[in-house]
């Protein structure tokens, strides 16, 4: 029975996961879409925004890896 209601409980879970990002998408492609059309006439705005995705990216990779790499190092 218990592991029925885990089960229950993660696959809930999924579907809201699931759910938010379906909410959230149409947002998300007009943004992409009105950085595009601002962005596509200047050359120099598209390096800008490249070099401050690949900033964002940079830290949030690392900080994923260390705790994956902590994780990991303790794991049973």
């Amino acid at each position: 029975m218990k592991n029925a209601i885990g089960w229950f409980r993660s696959l809930f879970l999924s579907c809201l996961l699931l759910a938010s990002f379906a909410i959230a998408l149409p947002m998300a492609q007009g943004q992409c879409a009105m950085c595009r059309a601002n962005l596509s006439a200047v050359t120099r705005g598209m390096r800008s925004m490249n070099a401050g995705i690949l900033m964002l990216l940079v830290p949030t990779v690392a900080i994923l890896g260390g705790i994956g790499l902590v994780v990991y190092r303790r794991r049973d």
